[in-house]
């Protein structure tokens, strides 16, 4: 069994008022069934360092539960079109993007030359 995969991120946002939303894809597909993967990141309330928020999501094993390599990608923007991966104004969107393989057996090889 493929363990869950927890994430913490540190968002830096020099609008320390505004609120930001924030979507998870696995292999490049919006997880809408995964709790904490799509939501409003706050602003900070830290007093000292407002610019930076951090965020943490976890990916539940049974979404990397195939012998594959994953792709987990974090999106965050000021705001999303409704219902899409698309930010509300052109270029206000920040991304990074993690590599997991799964592999569940001793006998399975993956070639991650043919990760997407």
């Amino acid at each position: 069994m493929i363990p869950n995969q927890s994430f913490e991120v540190v968002v830096f946002d020099a609008d320390v008022d505004q609120s930001l939303q924030f979507q998870v894809l696995v292999d490049r597909a919006p997880c809408r069934t995964c709790a904490s993967m799509n939501g409003v990141l706050a602003p900070s309330s830290s007093l000292t360092d407002r610019v930076h928020r951090t965020l943490t999501f976890t990916v539940a094993g049974t979404l990397l539960g195939t012998d594959h390599c994953h792709s987990v990608q974090l999106l965050v923007s000021g705001q999303f079109v409704a219902g899409l991966q698309d930010p509300l104004e052109t270029g206000d969107v920040a991304s990074a993007t993690w590599w997991i393989l799964s592999h569940e057996t001793t006998t399975t090889m993956v070639d991650m030359v043919r990760c997407p």
